[in-house]
């Protein structure tokens, strides 16, 4: 918190800036830790299973390779954002084209009930294909 008021006050030369925000900074660390990039991948890929689940009633979204999938979606993601660079690179990489497949696939979502998403990784790449089985 010294380092930021620091920066306001010496740095920039504007204090008044740091008296807007008050007590609202919030410091943290960057992720450095591989493991909790994965853990936060994991925590997201649950929520996004249920809803699929619920919306669609499918049986299952299943992953050919799960763990190689959440590890290179880590990958790719932007560390400088945190947490919410793997939430974004989850976003970009696999829930919308997911959902693209979803509204290509099927005119009525009754047509989906029981039955199962597979996800095709392409490769290393975090590039993924899906089918309906």
């Amino acid at each position: 918190m010294q380092k930021v008021r620091e920066h306001f006050i010496q740095k920039l030369g504007r204090p008044e800036l740091l008296g807007r925000i008050g007590d609202n900074i919030v410091p943290f660390n960057f992720i450095a830790d591989d493991r909790v990039l994965l853990e936060i991948a994991r925590a997201k890929l649950a929520p996004l299973k249920d809803a699929v689940k619920e919306k669609y009633k499918i049986r299952d979204l299943v992953f050919a390779n799960e763990e190689k999938a959440l590890r290179t979606l880590c990958k790719g993601a932007d560390r400088a954002s945190g947490g919410r660079g793997v939430v974004n690179e989850i976003v970009a990489r696999l829930i919308d084209p997911l959902s693209e497949f979803l509204f290509r696939e099927e005119e009525d979502r009754a047509n989906y009930a029981g039955r199962q998403v597979r996800v095709l990784q392409a490769g290393e790449s975090a590039t993924f294909c899906f089918s309906l089985e």
